[in-house]
Parts: structure tokens; sequence; C-alpha cells
């Protein structure tokens, strides 16, 4: 199994603009769209991440530390809640255009059940604005111990640098 752990990848609309400005100062091999990557990573042999593979590699990896990035499964949310929440993944609160765009209940209903020990903030920068995200957090309405543990006590923990 080949597993990809970094792409880029950007809405049709505008991908070619973001790659035309040569983002890191690099020129891209690829389209940068959706199709692309899927295409690329076809004829490449990368499995695609989804909320079912990391749960089948969590099962089959005791002990493995996974952070999973946008509450497990970007635009897969019913997945990723069904099949992640409750495990011991890592939950990571990105979900671009922005965490705030998603339902608040629906958001704290995932932390309480998954706890709130186990879910770690990021921003997804340069495709959101961190300050932007922070204020989605804090709109939760969470206990204070829960959002200073998401906001950064959580990552520091498990880097440990806390």
């Amino acid at each position: 199994m080949i597993i990809d752990a970094h792409c880029h990848v950007w809405p049709d609309h505008i991908a070619a603009t973001v790659l035309a400005g040569r983002p890191a100062d690099l020129d891209a091999r690829h389209d940068g769209t959706i199709a692309g990557l899927t295409r690329t990573m076809d004829v490449a042999g990368i499995d695609r991440g989804s909320p079912r593979s990391l749960r089948v590699l969590l099962d089959a990896v005791p002990g493995l530390r996974v952070i999973a990035c946008h509450f497990g499964g970007y635009h897969r949310l019913d997945e990723a809640e069904d099949l992640l929440v409750g495990s011991r993944a890592v939950l990571e609160t990105s979900w671009p255009p922005s965490t705030a765009g998603l339902d608040p209940a629906r958001i704290r209903e995932i932390i309480a059940r998954h706890g709130a020990g186990r879910v770690v903030y990021g921003s997804d920068w340069p495709m959101t604005d961190p300050a932007a995200e922070i204020a989605a957090i804090r709109a939760l309405g969470l206990p204070p111990e829960d959002e200073a543990a998401i906001l950064g006590d959580n990552l520091a923990t498990l880097l440990g640098i806390l």
C-alpha cells in the first residue's frame, strides 16, 4: 500500500491561477485540480485516503498515532463521524474555506463524543485565515479548558513540548 501524506489541490476554477503564482517558488508538474490529483494517484498506484482506509489502518497498527486532518474526512464528514469519532485518532479541526461553515452543534457533538483531549486545532493555511479559524473554535462555546486544549495544549502534549 502506498499512501501519499502531502498533496496540494485547489478547486478547478482557481487551480491555474494559484499555480501561476508559483507557490513556494516552485513550478508545478501537474494541474493542481482534484481530477488531476486522482488521475495522477491512480497512475502512480497510490491509495486514496478516506475515513474508511484510515480506520482500517488504525485497527491494523496498534499504538499508531495519527492526526486526522479535517475531522478525519474532508468533504466526508458523515463517513468520518461514523468511522473515526471515538477512535484513537487525533482529529484536527481545519475545514476550508472555514470551520465556521460547519454546523456548530454538530462540531460540539463530535468533540464531546470523541473527547476534547483528542482534538487539535489546525488552520490549513494558506487555504484559510488562522484568526478566523481560531474565532470559529472559540465561537463553539466549549468549556474554557476544552477550548485551550484544542487550540494548543493537546498538540503541545502530543509533541512533548508541554
